[in-house]
């Protein structure tokens, strides 16, 4: 196994995410088995605060986990480009977080259905109180995404 001197600012070693490649094998499997779990929060956004945490607890721990399988992945085959496992692991990750914003896609046009009124309302809800940043700014965001690309289909 490639040994990283690179540690997170919790003092994690990235090598100890995971011991070898078997380890990595059996992490992307559980990640990939929680995708289909994401369908069951489809159409169910503006069910209330409380549901909209659950959808966000979800969605951003997939996230964070890709993303943790996506750096182990790029420093090996950032190391030696022609690693051709190290390739294929991060070519298998690329497709799972694919796989992801595909099963997620419904997020943007379910938080702009509910509106901005009603999220601002929702946010003093203490199941959404840490969030309120996050959920205002990415609302923003994506908003914004969504007027430019209706403008694309106009044009």
């Amino acid at each position: 196994m490639i040994k990283y001197s690179l540690r997170c600012r919790d003092g994690h070693r990235f090598e100890s995410w995971f011991a070898d490649a078997d380890a990595f094998d059996a992490a992307l499997a559980e990640v990939e088995a929680r995708v289909p779990d994401l369908a069951a929060f489809r159409g169910t956004l503006a069910q209330g605060p409380e549901r909209l945490a659950a959808w966000l607890d979800a969605s951003e721990a997939l996230e964070r986990d890709v993303g943790r399988l996506r750096v182990w992945t790029t420093m090996a085959s950032n190391v030696d480009a022609n690693d051709e496992p190290a390739r294929e692991r991060a070519d298998r990750v690329g497709a799972l977080a694919s796989r992801i914003a595909e099963a997620t896609a419904f997020e943007v046009p379910e938080l702009l259905a509910i509106g901005i009124e009603t999220l601002r309302a929702w946010l003093d809800d203490p199941a959404l109180t840490d969030r309120q940043r996050a959920i205002l700014d990415g609302l923003k965001s994506k908003a914004r995404w969504v007027t430019a690309m209706s403008a694309c289909r106009r044009a």
